[in-house]
């Protein structure tokens, strides 16, 4: 059995959804007032057992692990899993999380076979899609990749990304060139037909600090694409306003995501890696719906091969996994709610789609 910490929340059902239906597991879905979701996932979780759990009582979440083979958080909510792992009985415990949640996995025991944390979109597929081209190439030396999303924030989201500010490990408005960070300037682009602008936010994380040395890249760009005229008229004050109260700022990202959905159109997600080297240039897209489906997608794949043993066992984040090919086969295979493509383009200019699959 997988059990599902926030189960029935945007992003745990979608993962629930793939696992049930595309997988065919027995799933179980935790968190908080399960009487209180819709009438879908009410539909859903009809034959599904479901369980009223509160993250903060450790008692209750290590109950769930001793029942569950794998285990998956999808709630953001960092946990302590090497402290729950240690009051563990029986065998050891598979865990995925899509938090980031570094110094939870510094402390982990031997309780825990194998916990991969960033199990998402960005970070997660975010650094197994250069990964996976630079395995196709001989010698990659520029980098180039986008996140692009219209969608509602939830309030743990909101709350993530605003933290993301104020990390150590991130710059804004730098790129990676001869082998240091530069400053770049972002751009404001209004299209035609869209009410709110489009900027683009230059930006340097772990991740591609991580992907710099890994690939030994001469260049990169990494891209934040933020879409909407008030969740834009927002960020402009949001570290402030972090900084004076957090939960009003996270209140404030969240309504202002919400009214640009109202306003701007269907939500959507799509993440863009382009690896150049030598006369070659590899490309690989991924679109889905929504944010949360592309993010669930990631999270359901890591637990279903961390329940069948195909991943290393250990404490690893998933951009890091030894094992890309896996991950990668499974994003390509799917059957429907995330496009992949992956094309190549040599000297000549004329693009060969090499791979195409939709999830």
């Amino acid at each position: 059995m997988i059990g599902i910490i926030g189960g029935y929340g945007s992003i745990g059902f979608e993962a629930a959804k793939i696992l049930k239906n595309l997988y065919g597991y027995e799933i179980m879905a935790a968190g908080r007032k399960p009487d209180s979701m819709g009438l879908v996932k009410q539909s859903f979780f009809q034959d599904i057992e479901v369980q009223a759990l509160d993250i903060s009582d450790y008692a209750e979440v290590r109950q769930l692990l001793e029942r569950c083979g794998t285990v998956i958080n999808c709630t953001g909510a960092a946990l302590d899993i090497a402290a729950l792992a240690d009051g563990i009985k029986g065998s050891k415990v598979k865990y995925a999380d899509i938090s980031e949640n570094v110094f939870a996995a510094k402390k982990l025991t031997n309780k825990v076979a194998a916990a991969v944390f960033a199990a998402g979109s960005l970070p997660g597929l975010s650094a197994l899609m250069p990964r996976y081209l630079a395995g196709q190439m001989e010698k990659p030396e520029k980098l180039n990749f986008s996140y692009e999303a219209r969608g509602s924030f939830t309030a743990a989201a909101a709350k993530e990304y605003l933290e993301g500010l104020f990390e150590q490990d991130k710059y804004l408005m730098v790129e990676w060139k001869r082998g240091r960070l530069e400053p770049v300037c972002g751009t404001v682009l209004q299209e035609e037909g869209f009410k709110a602008d489009r900027q683009v936010f230059p930006y340097f994380d772990r991740e591609a600090g991580y992907l710099t040395d890994t690939l030994r890249l001469e260049e990169g760009r990494w891209n934040m694409v933020i879409r909407g005229e008030y969740t834009l008229k927002m960020l402009t004050s949001a570290r402030e306003l972090y900084k004076e109260n957090p939960r009003e700022a996270v209140e404030a990202l969240r309504k202002a995501s919400a009214l640009d959905l109202l306003y701007g159109g269907c939500s959507y997600v799509k993440m863009e890696a382009e690896l150049e080297g030598g006369k070659e240039t590899r490309r690989m897209t991924v679109k889905a719906g929504s944010p949360e489906k592309l993010t669930g997608a990631a999270a359901a794949i890591t637990a279903h091969l961390l329940h069948e043993n195909m991943l290393p066992e250990g404490a690893y984040t998933l951009g890091r996994c030894e094992k890309v090919m896996p991950v990668m086969e499974q994003l390509l295979s799917m059957d429907s709610l995330v496009e992949v493509i992956v094309s190549s383009e040599a000297g000549s200019g004329l693009a060969e789609i090499e791979e195409e699959g939709e999830i």
